[in-house]
C-alpha cells in the first residue's frame, strides 16, 4: 500500500514537473513554433503584393501598363493593366482601348484574386461574349469605391456607349464602408469590448497572448471538424458572421449597410440621369455555406434596394446552396472544396466558372 502510495506521488509530481515545463517552453517558444507550423503548411493567408498606388477619391487603383507576377498569400499569377488602370487579359496588353459596353466593379472577388485574368469571371464572360467588358474592381473595395471610381471615370471613359454597370456586393462591404478610416475601427473595437464581459475577454486574450501554443490546441481539438486554416471558418469570424448572427459580428454592421446603400442610391441615381442600367450580384462565403441559409439577410437587403432599380438582381446564393434552404457541414465542406481556392475564402477557377456560366445563360 504504501509503495502505491508512493508511486503516485512521483507520478503526480511528474506529471505537475513536465505540465509546468511545458508552459515555460510555451511562454517562451510557442508563437514561433506556431508560425513554423504555418509557415510549413503554407497556411500563411491576407498576404497581397499588390501594384496599387493611392487614389483620392476611390482609395487606391492599379498603376497602368503593368505585366507583373503579384502574390496572393500562397498563389502566384501573372497580373496586367491597360493604360487606363484596369485589369486586362495580359494577351490584350497594348491593345487600344475601346468603347465599353458593360463595367463590372466589386472587391478582390470580382478582381480575381489568386488567377489569372482568363480565368476569372470576368475575363470568361468577356471571352465568350459579344460585349465590349472593362473591369474596374480591386481588393478592397466597396459602395464608397464603387461609387467615386464610376465617377471619375467619366473622363478615362466613352459614357455614351456604356449600356450596363453590374455590381458585385459583397458580404465585407459594410465593414470596409464602415471603417474606411483605420481609427474608426480600433475605437469601435475598443467600445464594443468594453460592453462585454471585460473578464472574459481579458482572460482569453491573456491566454492566447501568454500560452499560444496551448491555446491553438485547445482551438484546434475545439474545431477539428471545420476546414483549414480553422480560425477563418468558425461562427464567429468578423466578416462574415453578421449575415447568420448578430452577437458574432463585432461591429456596428447596420450603420455600415446603410452607407453601403447610401452610396449605392448616389450611383444609382447617377446611372440613371446617363440611360445606363445598374445590376447588382451577390454571391455567399464558405462561411455562409455552413452556417447560413439560402435567405440570408445579405440577400434580402439587396433584393430590397434592387425594387424598381435594378436591371438584374443576380442571387447566386440557390446556385451555390443548389437550391437547398441550408447546407450540413459535410455538403458545405465539399462546396467549400470545390468552388473556394484552398485555405482561402475566394473563389477558385471551377468557382469563377459556375459565376461566369450563370452570367452567360442571363446575358
Amino acid at each position: 500500500m504504501i509503495l502505491k502510495i508512493n508511486f503516485l506521488k512521483q507520478l503526480i509530481l511528474i506529471t505537475v514537473i513536465t505540465v509546468i515545463f511545458y508552459l515555460i517552453l510555451d511562454v517562451i517558444f510557442g508563437q514561433k513554433i506556431i508560425h513554423l507550423i504555418q509557415k510549413k503548411n503554407n497556411i500563411t493567408l491576407d498576404e497581397q503584393s499588390k501594384p496599387t498606388i493611392k487614389n483620392k477619391n476611390f482609395k487606391y487603383n492599379f498603376k497602368k501598363n503593368l505585366k507583373q507576377t503579384v502574390q496572393y498569400g500562397i498563389y502566384n499569377y501573372q497580373l496586367c493593366t491597360n493604360k487606363i488602370n484596369l485589369r486586362i487579359d495580359c494577351k490584350d496588353i497594348g491593345k487600344k482601348i475601346q468603347d465599353y459596353e458593360i463595367l463590372f466593379i466589386g472587391d478582390s472577388f470580382t478582381e480575381g484574386v489568386g488567377l489569372p485574368y482568363e480565368e476569372t469571371f470576368v475575363g470568361i464572360f468577356e471571352k465568350r461574349t459579344n460585349f465590349k467588358i472593362a473591369n474596374l474592381a480591386v481588393s478592397g473595395y466597396s459602395p464608397f469605391s464603387y461609387y467615386n471610381k464610376i465617377l471619375s471615370y467619366q473622363k478615362k471613359i466613352n459614357f455614351q456607349k456604356i449600356k450596363e454597370v453590374i455590381v458585385f456586393i459583397d458580404i465585407s462591404d459594410n465593414r470596409d464602408d464602415l471603417f474606411l478610416k483605420r481609427n474608426e475601427i480600433n475605437k469601435q473595437k475598443n467600445d464594443i469590448e468594453n460592453k462585454k464581459n471585460t473578464f472574459f475577454i481579458s482572460l482569453k486574450n491573456f491566454s492566447k497572448k501568454t500560452f499560444p501554443l496551448t491555446y491553438e490546441i485547445l482551438f484546434q481539438i475545439k474545431n477539428y471538424k471545420l476546414p483549414t486554416p480553422r480560425y477563418r471558418y468558425v461562427q464567429s469570424y468578423g466578416k462574415s458572421a453578421w449575415t447568420y448572427s448578430e452577437k458574432f459580428s463585432g461591429y456596428d454592421f447596420r450603420e455600415g449597410i446603410k452607407k453601403n446603400i447610401y452610396y449605392m442610391e448616389k450611383l444609382y441615381k447617377f446611372l440613371k440621369s446617363r440611360n445606363i442600367k445598374l445590376s447588382v450580384a451577390i454571391y455567399p462565403w464558405p462561411n455562409t455555406l455552413i452556417y447560413d441559409n439560402v435567405f440570408s439577410s445579405h440577400v434580402k437587403i439587396w433584393k430590397d434596394f434592387c425594387l424598381n432599380k435594378c436591371h438584374n438582381f443576380i442571387d447566386y446564393f440557390p446556385i451555390f446552396f443548389e437550391n437547398k434552404k441550408s447546407l450540413n457541414l459535410k455538403e458545405a465542406k465539399n462546396k467549400i472544396d470545390k468552388y473556394y481556392l484552398k485555405y482561402d475564402m475566394h473563389f477558385n477557377s471551377v468557382g469563377h466558372k459556375k459565376i461566369s456560366e450563370h452570367l452567360i445563360n442571363l446575358y
